[in-house]
This record gives C-alpha cells, structure tokens and sequence, in this order.
C-alpha cells in the first residue's frame, strides 16, 4: 500500500481506502503545504504507471479535493492514450458542484514533473484539466498559455 506524504493537518483529507496510513514509498518526501495530501491507496503505487492503472481503473473514493481545496468528482477518468500527449483524453470531472468540464488528464508521480517533462511549454498540454500525481512536491502546473490546472494529490 502506498500513501501520499503530508505535514500533519487538523481536517482530515478524503482516503483512498479505509486502512490505516503506511509508510511513503518514497522515503524523505513531504508535502510543502501545511493542508494534508495523504491520501491512503488500496494498491501498491511505485511507478506511473501503477498510478495510472488506478486512475483508468477507477479506484478513487467519491469524496476528493484538489489541492486548493476545491471538491472534485470524477465522472468519466478519460480514454487511455498511449501515444504522445496527455496520459488520458476525454475525461469529464467536476469541481465545486459546477458543470462538469471536459478534457485531459495528466498522471506523474510527482509535481513538479509537470515542468520536468516540458508540458508547461507544450500546446499538446493545453487540454489539460487535471493533474493527478502521487507526491504533491510543490511544482506549478500551468499550461503553455499560463492557466492553472487544478492538482490532485
């Protein structure tokens, strides 16, 4: 079982499973933001693409928040690309009970690898409407055009 790291937080965030927090597997991260990101999985996340297979698979709870703590529901995770661009195209989420919105999901392990990868600078990016990461380390995720992505951690 893998968590997301996380300063301690008086509100309890949403958990990806009802078993008890683990170690993070990856050892001496923590998240930059006194708002907790640790989010328990039922699986064993060390690569991409575990945390993708989760995604594509749909185990998530019902309850998640992005981390500018707005509510997110994920209605439809999108089609699974396996070519260049974004790790998912045509997914439908939700966010603060307004209309869903359509577009592109962005999986990594952790934040920062959204500039790490060059997707700030790329167009293919700019559909984007959430990044999905393991490890919430702090990096920006804006598209080429400087909008914000909402983060899930």
């Amino acid at each position: 079982m893998a968590t997301f790291p996380s300063k301690t937080d008086p509100a309890p965030m949403p958990r990806l499973s009802r078993e008890p927090p683990a170690p993070s597997p990856v050892p001496g991260t923590t998240a930059p933001s006194t708002r907790s990101t640790r989010h328990p999985i039922a699986e064993p996340v060390t690569t991409e693409r575990d945390l993708w297979r989760i995604w594509e698979r749909r185990r998530l709870p019902v309850q998640l928040s992005t981390r500018d703590g707005r509510a997110l529901r994920v209605l439809f995770p999108g089609v699974p690309n396996t070519g260049a661009g974004p790790d998912f195209t045509g997914a439908h989420i939700a966010l603060d009970q307004q209309l869903p919105i359509r577009g592109d999901v962005e999986l990594h392990l952790h934040a920062t690898s959204w500039e790490g990868h060059g997707h700030h600078r790329d167009q293919h990016y700019d559909g984007v409407v959430l990044h999905v990461v393991l490890l919430d380390d702090g990096g920006p995720t804006r598209t080429s055009g400087g909008k914000a992505v909402p983060l899930l951690a």
